[in-house]
């Protein structure tokens, strides 16, 4: 999928009805991220193998049937000065 979403709220409910799996819209965000962030500079670090893990977590989740948050499996970017378990903050 390479076109950006409408809402956060609509992918969300993709993902909780099966049409796209959590994986599928965190490489699709991580391929937006790496077509753009060239020409955007936003990005300092982007943790790609574990926010594919988490999905991949995320997916495993919802197929279990376990109860799941409003956005769970939604892609999202945590501004550098949040301290992260393995990432660099600045």
């Amino acid at each position: 999928m390479n076109e950006p979403f409408e809402t956060a709220a609509s992918l969300a409910a993709w993902i909780a009805d099966g049409e796209i799996s959590a994986l599928e819209a965190t490489k699709a965000a991580l391929g937006r991220i790496s077509a753009l962030d060239d020409q955007l500079n936003v990005f300092i670090t982007v943790g790609e193998d574990g926010a594919c893990r988490a999905a991949e977590v995320c997916d495993r989740e919802r197929l279990a049937g376990k109860p799941c948050g409003p956005l769970h499996g939604v892609p999202v970017a945590i501004k550098d000065v949040t301290a992260t378990a393995g990432l660099r903050t600045t």
